[in-house]
């Protein structure tokens, strides 16, 4: 019997200002409580084992996943995914901040419709200091399926567990842009992709985050999507 939601997190080296301590406790004070908190180390070599394992003795809900070498967000997302218990998996990256409402709003749109295979939310971008810098408003139906990338952050996703399973999870060959090539399949398999009207998530923009560092792999590979699916 699989539980309503698992909230899936992939960290590296992830011990930086306070930003782990953050993103753990804006998954733990959710209004929705009913979780699973499963969090994947990917052979962090900073104190970022640490911080895991003082939450995981404070929350049964949480368990760690500790990886022996580093393999990229992609495969340690599938790793993780191995894990999961709920019907519905929400991500959340290690460096960004869920409203506490995200979660309960999220699972009660996506448990009313079932052709709804993901769901995002609006969000603000924020700086390495918390201070709003961006508001992104979109709504999926505005944009072509080309655009879906931007659409909403990966962090805030949450996807039914029966998508995840049809697509056989996260495509391995995708280093970069995995949750954009996620969205493209699912929707190509006739599930909707939709978003909350509010933000409930907040996208922390510095310079040691992923995106920041591999802006052109980012690049090459959402290209590599829109050419591959013909979009």
């Amino acid at each position: 019997m699989r539980i309503p939601i698992s909230v899936l997190m992939c960290v590296y080296n992830g011990d930086n200002n306070n930003w782990l301590d953050i993103s753990i406790l804006s998954v733990l004070s959710q209004t929705y409580g009913n979780i699973s908190f499963i969090i994947v180390d990917d052979a962090s070599i900073d104190k970022t084992p640490q911080v895991l394992q003082k939450y995981a003795k404070r929350d049964s809900r949480i368990k760690i996943i500790t990886l022996k070498k580093n393999i990229g967000l992609t495969k340690a997302l599938n790793h993780g995914l191995n894990y999961c218990d709920g019907e519905n998996i929400a991500r959340q990256d290690a460096d960004d901040i869920s409203h506490p409402q995200r979660l309960e709003k999220q699972y009660s749109l996506i448990e009313k419709d079932n052709p709804i295979g993901v769901v995002g939310c609006f969000y603000d971008i924020i700086d390495a200091e918390g201070t709003k810098k961006e508001n992104k408003s979109i709504l999926p139906e505005s944009v072509p399926l080309s655009k879906m990338n931007g659409i909403f952050a990966g962090g805030s996703a949450m996807i039914r567990w029966e998508v995840i399973q049809e697509l056989d999870g996260y495509n391995e060959e995708m280093k970069y842009a995995q949750d954009f090539d996620m969205w493209v399949r699912a929707s190509k398999k006739g599930w909707k992709i939709e978003s909350i009207p509010e933000v409930l998530y907040y996208w922390r923009n510095h310079r040691d985050q992923i995106s920041s560092k591999t802006i052109d792999g980012q690049q090459k590979c959402r290209w590599d999507i829109i050419n591959k699916y013909k979009l």
